[in-house]
Order: C-alpha cells, then structure tokens, then sequence
C-alpha cells in the first residue's frame, strides 16, 4: 500500500481497489464502508459503472460482501470522509491536480540537437524575411564538425592522461578557418 492511495490492483484491465482496501486505509471498519458505500448519494449509473458487489471469505470461512471500485468510485466515496487520514488524502489529491495543471501550462521542453537548432534558427530567420544573414548560422558541414570535436573530446577526457587535447582542438579551429559557436563545450 503506498502512502496516498490503498492498494490497487487491475481487475479485467480495470485499475480497482476494493471496500476492504479502503476501509484499512482511512482506519475504519470495513462494514462502515459497505454501509457509506451503500447510502452514496451518486446516480444508478455512476454506482454500476464503479462499484461492484463482489464477495471475500473471512478467517472464519464465511463469504461476506465487499465492492471493487474504480478510481472515479473511490474518490467520489472517500471525499465525503473526515478525519487526518482523509484530510491528507484529500490535500495530496488537490496538489496533484494542480501539479498536473502546471504541468499543462508548461510548454515542453523538446530535446533539440544542434542541427535541428541551426535549421529552426534558419527558418525563423527566412520566415522573418531578412534578406542578409544577420547572425551566423554554421552549415550542415560545420555542424558534422563540431559534433566530431565533442565526440574527440570526449574520447580524450576517457583517456587516463589527456595531454594535448586544447592543441588539437585550436588546430582543428585553424584547419577549418572558422570559429566555433560554442566555445568552451
């Protein structure tokens, strides 16, 4: 069982928990919930979509009943709860929703290459109708480049004893005649 929720179980594919389950975790006693369960104030069909009689057998052997109920049936039932149990229940079940609704309002951060950067940059640039290039956007060639100096650089960082690695990377930089974006990567 976790800390906000009783256990849940799938049943035919359907996320449940049972009166049993809930009647543990808010501290009650399970015919007490059979009996909230039974005087819910919620419609014919809300009831059958998410409450479902169903049967267990005590230590004594007895078959007693009990109801498997969806997410939708739980949280209809244990908001009508009190107590510190249903309070905190119902104060993380509140936070989640609004952590969910941030969430909604945050646009994604996508993971972007440097090429798809460099083409989105391009386009923008070309959308904005700029007819000279008003900052400088490496190539296709140059960007190949850069990702072969990162990947050396990360080869030689591996390397028990790097010796010479700034060398080679201010060699590359005169071998291509151009200066790298991203200095210090």
């Amino acid at each position: 069982m976790s800390n906000l929720t009783p256990h849940v179980r799938l049943v035919d594919g359907t996320p449940v928990t049972s009166s049993r389950d809930i009647a543990e975790f808010f501290g009650r006693d399970h015919k007490n919930v059979i009996q909230k369960i039974q005087n819910l104030d919620c419609s014919e069909k809300f009831t059958q979509l998410n409450f479902k009689l169903s049967e267990y057998e005590d230590s004594t052997g007895r078959k007693l009943p009990c109801y498997q109920i969806t997410r939708d049936g739980f949280t209809f039932l244990a908001m009508g709860f009190t107590g510190k149990r249903a309070a905190q229940f119902k104060e993380a079940y509140i936070q989640r929703f609004n952590e969910l609704e941030q969430q909604a309002h945050t646009p994604a951060l996508l993971p972007v290459d440097d090429a798809e950067k460099y083409l989105l940059l391009n386009s923008m640039i070309q959308s904005m109708g700029f007819t000279s290039a008003p900052v400088v956007v490496p190539s296709m060639e140059m960007i190949d480049l850069i990702r072969s100096v990162r990947l050396y650089q990360a080869q030689m960082a591996r390397m028990p004893d790097p010796q010479g690695v700034d060398g080679t990377i201010e060699r590359l930089k005169s071998l291509s005649k151009r200066n790298f974006l991203d200095e210090g990567v």
